[in-house]
């Protein structure tokens, strides 16, 4: 098959002639042909995140050649170098699994995107075997605002009191299932989808 390991082998022979005879040697060298491979993914269950949230990466190296890839390690844009441990040694069809967990700080409030990049190495034969991947969450900042009024300062016992309640989307992203909860009407739900747009009120 395509990943097997196989060797290459060859003669070589020398001739000479001396006296109308042909004298000869001959010698034979094989070679162990193999196909290296390193494969790298990464990604996380955050499509977007806010400020001074903690985000999980999920990092899978994997060794998808046919022969041992040595001094294994990756570099990530945002965590750095990280070394297999161990021997170091990724084996055919071996998967190094961890989980990289980065704080996100405070922000200008703008909404922004964080991508980093993470690629994997692996030696054999005097040459570096790698592999990238990369990942993007959006940074958003989400905010919701109430305000209630009414139509009159006074009112008398009997008389309905009418009152206006305004629910404002002033982040920068979505609010879906958007509800209030009033202490005199109980529930009330956007209508439609639920999903009130940044600036909608």
């Amino acid at each position: 098959g395509e990943m097997d390991r196989w060797m290459l082998c060859n003669i070589a022979t020398a001739y000479g002639d001396i006296c109308e005879g042909t004298w000869n040697a001959s010698t034979e060298w094989c070679v162990e042909v193999v196909r290296p491979d390193i494969s790298v993914t990464k990604w996380s269950p955050c499509a977007m995140a806010t400020p001074s949230r903690m985000i999980p990466y999920y990092v899978n190296v994997t060794n998808t050649g046919n022969i041992d890839l040595s001094n294994v390690y990756i570099n990530d844009t945002l965590f750095g170098e990280i070394y297999l441990d161990g021997d170091g040694i990724l084996s055919p069809g071996e998967t190094w699994e961890m989980v990289l967990w980065y704080e996100l700080c405070e922000d200008n409030g703008q909404p922004w995107t964080l991508c980093n990049t993470v690629v994997a190495y692996g030696f054999i034969c005097h040459v570096w075997m790698s592999d990238e991947a990369s990942w993007c969450i959006d940074i958003v900042h989400p905010s919701i605002d109430i305000e209630k009024t009414a139509y009159a300062d006074e009112a008398m016992e009997g008389q309905i009191v009418a009152f206006t309640l305004t629910v404002t989307n002033d982040g920068d992203v979505e609010l879906s299932n958007v509800r209030v909860n009033d202490s005199l009407a109980g529930w009330f739900y956007l209508e439609g989808d639920g999903i009130l747009s940044p600036g909608e009120i």
